[in-house]
């Protein structure tokens, strides 16, 4: 990590903990890797590397391909759509045993087509969600920059936003009814950054544009994290915010032995299309079910005032 990222965990020296966070050292941000550490990342990297090749070559981008004739209008088969989902669902389960990712789920899994809001932790999010149901996500369009899961969520059917454009919204309504229509599920993460884990965020109305004009009901996701150990804390390893440069989290993430996702779900039914209650009542629930990551809380408050950068 570079020095403007060096936020580091709280320690168990009080002193230490009320530091400057620019005067830890800024392994103990990003964890080092053990010697077995090591070794399992770099066998799980070649595994997904070749996985991705495989799937990529053989089904994955002519399933892309096939769906964006689709919505081209010169293949006139609107399941298509539903079938890539199926399609990337199967190549993220693979992954996620690959990286050693389990999911713990509650409640109902919603069924397709469906609109559902969840709380933000990572790029690992994307893997949880996507091997778990058959679904699509509306992400900012910066994720399409993300190293690997910007492109492995773009041919997964990503709809990409421009929050700073207001216009656009009237884009991804269309684009969200349309995958509706199409029989697909759709996930929005309306924090509008990843957190540490240590609480979730105010749901931003503005990103919920597109639920509050559906007459669908909406389902929620409350999601958390849990790592075996004390030398790998899922605040560090899973979830990925403030500062974290994606490189040296992600090899840290794979060396982790072992990765516990927690998710919830449930169901939002309202009559409300008032977008500022909905955002309420959405992040009511989600909090609700939300189980913070241990010992996040103490490495925000050193991370401070870094933590909420990427927003």
């Amino acid at each position: 990590m570079s020095d403007s990222s060096s936020t580091a965990t709280a320690s168990s020296d009080p002193a230490a903990s009320a530091a400057p966070s620019d005067e830890l050292p800024v392994d103990q941000f990003v964890p080092p890797a053990s010697t077995i550490g090591t070794v399992r990342a770099a066998l799980r990297l070649v595994g997904i590397v070749l996985w991705t090749l495989l799937s990529c070559i053989t089904y994955v981008i002519p399933m892309d391909l096939l769906c964006d004739a689709e919505r081209a209008g010169w293949l006139p088969w609107p399941g298509v759509h539903a079938v890539r989902a199926r399609i990337v669902q199967f190549f993220f389960r693979v992954t996620q045993y690959i990286v050693g990712l389990r999911i713990h789920a509650t409640g109902e899994d919603p069924k397709p087509p469906f609109l559902l809001v969840s709380n933000h932790l990572g790029y690992l999010d994307v893997f949880v969600f996507m091997s778990h149901l058959a679904c699509a996500l509306v992400a900012k369009r910066e994720v399409r920059s993300w190293p690997l899961v910007g492109y492995l969520v773009k041919v997964g059917g990503t709809i990409f936003i421009d929050r700073n454009s207001r216009r656009d919204v009237l884009r991804i309504n269309d684009r969200l009814e349309k995958a509706m229509q199409r029989g697909q599920g759709v996930i929005v993460f309306p924090e509008g950054t990843s957190t540490a884990g240590d609480r979730v965020l105010p749901f931003r109305a503005s990103l919920l544009a597109p639920i509050a004009a559906s007459d669908r009901p909406v389902h929620y996701a409350s999601l958390t994290y849990r790592t075996p150990g004390e030398d790998a804390p899922a605040y560090q390893t899973t979830a990925w915010w403030g500062d974290m440069e994606f490189a040296p989290h992600f090899w840290r993430m794979l060396a982790t032995p072992r990765i516990d996702a927690y998710v919830h779900f449930g169901r939002l039914d309202g009559d409300t299309d008032d977008r500022k209650e909905i955002a309420e009542h959405l992040t009511d629930e989600v909090r609700r079910y939300f189980d913070p990551i241990p010992g996040a809380d103490e490495a925000v408050a050193v991370a401070q005032p870094r933590y909420l950068r990427r927003a």
